[in-house]
């Protein structure tokens, strides 16, 4: 269930129990499984998607009927009633959730929302990023490719017909989810580009270092913070959204970016503050190691810091601190362990307001420029 208000009668409750007690003797001894919810945002459409606020704790599924499932056929699992999960206090007290699903405004990704969650866990959260243009001339019409709203200033119906509100006018749910990724662009670069690829190649790098963020910034402050699940990885169908492989198997930029930030052993820097740029190692290995490291100014052509550090097990820890340097330059990590592996990450000290030709030649001098599904 997700996302609405289900009914509360016996007939919907009874069927409700012989489809979780059928899926639960299918699952129960998958490895992978951690613990059942009951579903996505249900609690949430009680408390916040309109109408009157309602406590979801009466909500009977949730609360009576799923658990009873799991109790009489996987015992040794949690159950968690829904996701995000409103109990008692939560409902009286309307305090921040542990656990929560990161979308808010859905604005600058670096902005108050994002920056000043306190939840433990962020089970949902993420970025648009337009899809490859090979892609999309694949079900847009090439009348409609570029550039993408019409003479009325509003995204073509073409366009809106393959977002999360799947039908054509402005007007409907989620419509607004085109023009929010224009936005992120303009925000980001201060215009979308001259044409499709180098819109999407904007967009890509946008998406890119919004999901890039939200993982670092979750990963540095283990473990007052200890988990997120960013959405999603791979359309279902020919779209324009948040995942990060398209319908037809091209990675978008944000998959690289993700993948070298969720390295089990990773270096990374926070954001600055009044201490300055601090660089930190995360090991989420079960074994502590050494390694030697580098920060070079991509933009500058300058080293900026070497060294050699330890880092524990399990655990994530400041190796220096910088100064940082004025407007935007392209930090460039690189690290060796002592069994000689390598790898390497980066950090953008300006996000926002930022020259896309200067963005886009620092990335191509350290080979970060994997882009997939463009003519040229």
């Amino acid at each position: 269930m997700g996302c609405a208000l289900y009914p509360q009668d016996d007939w919907f409750a009874d069927r409700l129990y012989e489809e979780a007690v059928a899926v639960i003797r299918r699952l129960r001894l998958h490895p992978s499984l951690v613990l059942w919810a009951g579903d996505n945002e249900v609690d949430q459409a009680y408390m916040v998607f309109g109408g009157p606020k309602r406590d979801p704790n009466f909500n009977r599924l949730t609360r009576e009927v799923l658990p009873r499932a799991v109790r009489e056929h996987d015992v040794m699992r949690p159950f968690l009633p829904s996701s995000p999960y409103y109990d008692a206090e939560a409902v009286r007290t309307d305090a921040p959730l542990p656990e929560e699903h990161l979308w808010g405004p859905r604005d600058y990704f670096k902005g108050d929302y994002y920056r000043n969650s306190v939840c433990h866990f962020a089970s949902e959260t993420g970025y648009h990023g337009c899809p490859a243009p090979l892609s999309l001339a694949q079900y847009l019409p090439a009348e409609h490719l570029w550039p993408i709203c019409g003479d009325n200033g509003h995204p073509h119906d073409t366009w809106l017909c393959h977002a999360a509100c799947q039908e054509p006018g402005v007007s409907v749910p989620h419509a607004y989810r085109i023009t929010l990724m224009m936005n992120h662009v303009r925000t980001m670069f201060g215009t979308l580009g001259e044409t499709l690829s180098e819109f999407a190649k904007r967009s890509q790098i946008s998406q890119g270092e919004a999901k890039k963020y939200f993982i670092e910034r979750f990963r540095l402050s283990k473990w007052r913070r200890t988990g997120i699940i960013w959405w999603n990885l791979l359309d279902g169908w020919p779209q324009i959204s948040d995942a990060v492989v398209d319908y037809y198997g091209d990675k978008k930029l944000a998959y690289h970016y993700i993948k070298r930030s969720q390295q089990p052993l990773c270096m990374m820097f926070d954001e600055p503050n009044e201490q300055g740029l601090t660089l930190y190692c995360v090991n989420d290995a079960p074994a502590g190691c050494s390694l030697h490291y580098t920060v070079r100014d991509i933009t500058t052509d300058t080293l900026l810091a070497e060294g050699d550090c330890a880092v524990s097990a399990d655990s994530s820890e400041a190796v220096i601190t910088l100064t940082p340097p004025e407007g935007y330059h392209f930090l460039y990590i690189e690290w060796q362990t002592e069994d000689g592996t390598r790898d390497c990450n980066h950090f953008a000290t300006q996000t926002r307001d930022l020259c896309y030709e200067a963005y886009y030649k620092d990335m191509c001098r350290v080979g970060f420029d994997t882009f997939e599904g463009f003519p040229e």
